[in-house]
């Protein structure tokens, strides 16, 4: 494939978003400097490899300025030099790519992103990120220092989500947007609370040892490929399913934080390429399922193995029905909108909306037995939306910590079952909603408590409802 032709397919779907066009923007140069402090921390390198994994999706010419000596310590790339580690992603993520490693002067750059402690990072042409465990931190002429850094905190939620805001804001500048000349703001994920400055947000630790259960993840594509990404991060045990029947092609290598060029230009299925990453985890056990969830449901015996944790990252052949009629211990979903957004959705039974109230119900058919159902795909094209690769990162981001909220001490967000959060004002910070069940809803208002018995043997559903 030509020059030309890789970049129309593969920043197709960018462009679809509000106020973003690649093609007419102006070309501006780009530098990223890796603090050389606290580089052997496991949240500088996860920063460092999620923003250039990241930048790489949509810019095709920008310098890094990275020690050479330092071992890299994110799992699955041990025994290498963070430098050999980064280089190699970026080539791989854009062959046409001109990825330079350099010493670099703010002043000779339009753009410049800082990755770690940089207290001398001051310029309206300079952004600073930096972060540890829940926390995520970011700004631009004013640096807050986080007052003690844990080399050993393994958590990268927060790392990971301050490579979003970091890359969010060098594209806003990118394409001339507007933007603030001066502010700081800090995140915590863990509550998803807000402040300028981050001594006032919690960041408790996360287990060594994470057990995620069983889960079925519904949808290999831009949010459900980098969640993959971030399990391969963590030291988890459990079992997950991925369930997707389609293949890479160009276009989605700009949202997922998985998929490469050759990916795409070979066309692999997803299921192939998430399973890659998840089988180096070694108390995760992934199984790759190259179909719809309605198939899967037939050939799989819900009544012995029972999910804990449903995720809903498709939106297909309408597969909320799918899920709501049999019988789902928990659901999370996220999804994107073109407007720079990210919404996350939770669904406890009888505590929550259901997930066909979320999104509601079309034509559907069913023998309602938890092993057994039908659906009805319309026959309808699928409408192809607008993203940018930090939305499904962020997305990813959110069900993760829901997922390990769930495990540390019951749920921290029982109240609020919806998030949204916006990239365009982050002055806003996350919007969290309580939203009730659909009165008018034909799937979850005729069921009962009875007939989720069968499922209070699951850990998932006792640690929710507490016994009841």
């Amino acid at each position: 494939m030509e020059r030309e032709e890789w970049y129309r397919l593969r920043n197709d779907r960018m462009n679809r978003v509000d106020d973003v066009n690649l093609a007419q923007s102006t070309k501006r140069s780009i530098g990223v400097v890796i603090s050389p402090e606290h580089l052997d921390h496991y949240s500088i390198q996860i920063m460092s490899y999620m923003s250039l994994n990241m930048l790489s999706r949509w810019c095709p010419s920008f310098t890094i300025d990275l020690p050479d000596e330092n071992q890299c310590i994110i799992p699955g790339f041990r025994n290498r030099t963070l430098k050999e580690v980064a280089l190699e992603l970026v080539q791989r993520n854009d062959p046409f790519g001109e990825f330079t490693v350099n010493s670099i002067l703010p002043s000779d750059y339009n753009i410049v992103l800082y990755i770690g402690e940089c207290s001398h990072a001051e310029g309206s042409n300079m952004i600073w990120i930096d972060a540890e465990g829940w926390l995520a931190g970011y700004g631009q002429n004013m640096y807050s220092n986080l007052n003690k850094r844990n080399k050993n905190n393994k958590n990268p939620i927060g790392p990971s989500f301050a490579a979003c805001l970091g890359v969010s804001e060098v594209l806003k500048r990118h394409l001339g947007l507007q933007v603030s000349e001066s502010f700081i703001r800090w995140y915590s994920i863990y509550d998803l609370q807000s402040d300028s400055n981050h001594v006032t947000l919690s960041n408790p630790p996360i287990s060594r040892l994470l057990e995620v259960g069983t889960l079925h993840q519904i949808g290999c594509g831009a949010v459900g490929s980098s969640l993959d990404l971030l399990f391969s991060f963590l030291n988890i045990k459990g079992n997950i399913h991925l369930i997707d029947y389609d293949s890479v092609s160009v276009p989605n290598t700009a949202s997922s934080m998985v998929f490469t060029a050759k990916d795409g230009l070979e066309e692999i299925d997803k299921v192939d390429s998430c399973y890659s990453f998840l089988e180096k985890v070694d108390g995760l056990i992934p199984y790759p399922h190259k179909c719809d969830y309605g198939t899967f449901i037939k050939k799989h015996d819900l009544l012995n193995d029972y999910p804990d944790i449903v995720l809903c990252l498709a939106n297909e052949k309408n597969i909320w029905s799918t899920i709501q009629h049999n019988y789902p211990p928990l659901v999370l979903h996220a999804t994107t909108s073109p407007n720079w957004g990210v919404n996350l959705g939770r669904h406890i039974p009888f505590q929550d909306w259901c997930i066909v109230c979320r999104f509601g119900i079309d034509e559907y058919e069913t023998i309602p037995v938890c092993s057994q159902a039908k659906v009805d795909s319309g026959g309808e094209k699928e409408e192809i939306l607008g993203i940018l690769p930090f939305l499904s990162t962020a997305g990813a981001i959110l069900i993760l910590s829901e997922i390990l909220r769930s495990r540390i001490d019951g749920y921290c967000l029982t109240k609020d079952n919806f998030v949204q959060f916006s990239f365009k004002d982050t002055n806003v910070g996350f919007i969290k909603l309580k939203l009730s069940r659909n009165e008018n809803c034909t799937v979850c208002n005729n069921q009962t408590k009875e007939e989720y018995s069968f499922l209070r043997r699951q850990i998932s559903y006792n640690q929710i409802h507490k016994g009841e």
